[in-house]
């Protein structure tokens, strides 16, 4: 007697419609919501919603912060959150420089847990990518690391380099994200061109970014102090040094030159 295979595909399949009727269903009112944040901040008046969109299966509102309503009530994203994290996650999110750094320590958190997960072939810049229609890959590669060294580094060069850029651009977070994704896009595209002289088939890291804005401090101002390696010098000098760096000591070293200069390239020109 043959097995058949296909009951589980159909047990799975019922339930998915049976858990989607549900929801259907029990999806909450507007004025649930109104009662929930009422009662929970101890209101006389019912709070104003400030847009609402019903997509089916849930409901999605901003009553103060975005709520979700499904399977009979509301729940607030905010609720999600520890109250002794929440001033930790505001402070991060409102600065531009710590939320890169923490988008970074995510991914290589994803990195560790889940390094055969199939998604995380996003998070690497290559030919091969490209020819496969993964173009985010070119800004996706660069919060990937491939270890902990290398994470490291570039999240303490980025700890000095992001806050002086934030301050250069008048802290205006869209120029500063603008600038971020543009100078992966570029390092990565230098990286992905320049394969055939560094050897590398992917790349990976957010040095490029880190270039980019070392070049944008010496093109601002070259004579603003700037270290290499614990010695203080002009950013002009200091960016040469490293690209020269690069190029003659540490190529033979494994080091990706191209996507740094790429990522310098673009710095000079933002």
């Amino acid at each position: 007697v043959r097995p058949r295979r296909g009951r589980p595909r159909i047990w799975t399949l019922g339930a998915v419609v049976a858990v989607a009727a549900v929801m259907m269903q029990t999806v909450p009112s507007l004025a649930e919501l109104k009662d929930h944040r009422a009662r929970a901040d101890g209101l006389w008046l019912s709070p104003t919603v400030e847009w609402h969109a019903s997509l089916g299966l849930l409901s999605v509102a901003k009553c103060d912060v975005v709520h979700i309503g499904a399977f009979g009530r509301w729940l607030s994203l905010a609720d999600l959150v520890p109250k002794q994290l929440r001033p930790r996650l505001e402070a991060v999110a409102a600065d531009d420089a710590q939320l890169l750094l923490a988008i970074i320590a995510a991914v290589f958190i994803a990195h560790i847990l889940r390094s055969g997960w199939p998604f995380l072939r996003h998070f690497a810049a290559s030919a091969e990518a490209l020819r496969a229609g993964r173009y985010w890959s070119l800004v996706f590669a660069a919060f990937a690391h491939e270890d902990l060294m290398h994470v490291g580094f570039n999240s303490l060069a980025l700890y000095r380099t992001a806050p002086a850029l934030q301050g250069r651009l008048k802290h205006d977070r869209t120029t500063f994200w603008l600038f971020v994704v543009l100078a992966a896009v570029a390092s990565s595209l230098a990286s992905v061109f320049g394969r055939s002289t560094t050897g590398y088939t992917e790349t990976k890291g957010a040095s490029g970014i880190v270039f980019a804005m070392m070049a944008h401090a010496a093109a601002t101002n070259p004579a603003a102090p700037m270290y290499v390696y614990g010695m203080e010098m002009p950013a002009a000098t200091a960016l040469v040094a490293m690209l020269a760096i690069d190029v003659l000591v540490r190529s033979s070293r494994g080091i990706d030159y191209a996507c740094h200069a790429g990522g310098a390239l673009f710095g000079l020109a933002f």
